[in-house]
């Protein structure tokens, strides 16, 4: 990768660095971290075959997507729209209506973290952290400075677990969780973790946002496709190591026989390890997590709004700011946040499969990728994905319904 690097300007290897940390902040939410701590302390040491499974699926759905958007220039729904007119700009509503959900539960997050680190009410601490993920779109070179936000905080995000873990190194069960990851106990309560961890982590807006900070940083065309691979597979697998990271904390103390709660595993967990000081680091994490996805999320919402009219793209900022000000909005009204955490999810999960069929059949389209042969082993890759991700859906698509 490193040699390919040096085909990059500076410019283009910070887009790229960027592009990594902007996709694997926009997974990694409040969110994201409880539901990794929840489903291990429910599955136990089998929540390992989830995260490989997972972890194999999002590879080839996000190398597939990276590479046809990087080679084509065109963003996603602009693709989807040359394979089936006016299904991209269906998709980028739902992507954009899917983020304005995600940063409400992101919001949501911000006020537990405020609240757990100083102490502050839940709606003034989320107005904070509202305050501080608007002041980066507030000013004109505010989306170029996510380039260095993302790396840095995302960074940070992986000492801070990754230090958390050191302390139960020795507690977790390795052999066990081994033999667990390839022999799962109870294979069928791994499907819908499956879909939910697919769903929160490459779904809707998260792999988009890597993918067309790319073309920002016009890293596009055939002599870039094979640093884009691996700076695609290197975003997922950032991702996977801090669910990983989490989930060997709560198995290393359930291993010690520490009593986790289920409606705090993840507070208890850093209680027993830090003390009093449990909280404030759990706080401090979200925060970061926070603030790091509400600007990934509004960042890819802003690739699709401006394609709508010039004016939105000349006043893009403004508009992003606007964004977040709405789901902060949204988010004082609402007072049970789970059928808003089930319509995400699932709506994610959803678009998975579509964006990923879209990009497959676009590698055969000369219109779109030109000369560019893809190849074979990344199609069979894709398509394995696409079968998952497909049966995933209809696991999203069942708890969309049952929310009517």
């Amino acid at each position: 990768m490193f040699k390919e690097f040096n085909l990059l300007d500076n410019q283009q290897k910070r887009k790229l660095i960027g592009a990594i940390f902007i996709m694997m902040t926009a997974s990694i939410t409040p969110a994201f971290l409880l539901t990794t701590a929840n489903l291990t302390n429910e599955l136990k040491t089998t929540f390992a075959f989830v995260i490989l499974v997972t972890l194999i699926i999002e590879l080839g759905f996000q190398l597939n997507l990276w590479r046809v958007v990087s080679v084509s220039g065109k963003p996603i729904h602009q693709l989807i729209n040359t394979i089936v007119p006016k299904l991209g700009n269906v998709i980028s509503f739902f992507v954009i209506l899917g983020g304005l959900a995600f940063n409400i539960i992101a919001i949501i997050g911000m006020g537990v973290g405020f609240n757990l680190a100083f102490g502050l009410d839940l709606k003034i601490g989320a107005t904070i952290g509202v305050f501080l993920a608007i002041l980066i779109f507030a000013f004109k070179a505010g989306r170029d400075n996510l380039d260095l936000i993302a790396p840095i905080l995302g960074i940070v995000i992986l000492l801070i677990t990754a230090f958390t873990y050191l302390f139960v190194f020795n507690k977790v069960p390795y052999d066990e969780v081994f033999v667990r990851t390839i022999m799962p106990q109870n294979i069928e309560r791994t499907i819908v973790p499956i879909a939910m961890v697919l769903a929160g982590t490459i779904g809707g807006y998260i792999s988009l946002s890597g993918a067309h900070r790319l073309i920002d940083g016009k890293i596009t065309g055939m002599k870039y496709r094979h640093v884009v691979t691996r700076a695609s597979n290197l975003s997922v697998v950032l991702t996977s190591l801090v669910r990983v990271f989490i989930f060997l904390i709560v198995i290393g103390l359930l291993a010690s026989n520490t009593i986790l709660f289920s409606d705090s595993v993840l507070e208890n967990a850093f209680v027993e390890i830090y003390g009093d000081y449990g909280n404030v680091a759990l706080g401090v994490l979200f925060i970061i997590a926070a603030v790091t996805s509400i600007s990934a999320t509004t960042y890819t919402a802003g690739t699709m709004i401006q394609s709508y009219n010039i004016a939105l793209k000349k006043h893009l900022n403004i508009v992003l700011v606007m964004y977040i000000v709405t789901a902060w909005l949204i988010y004082l009204m609402v007072e049970e946040p789970t059928t808003l955490v089930l319509f995400s999810f699932a709506l994610n999960g959803i678009l998975i499969p579509v964006i990923l069929g879209g990009m497959l059949h676009a590698t055969r389209r000369k219109d779109i990728v030109g000369a560019y042969k893809h190849p074979l082993w990344m199609s069979i890759f894709g398509v394995i994905a696409l079968i998952f991700t497909f049966i995933a859906a209809f696991y999203m698509i069942y708890e969309l319904r049952i929310l009517f």
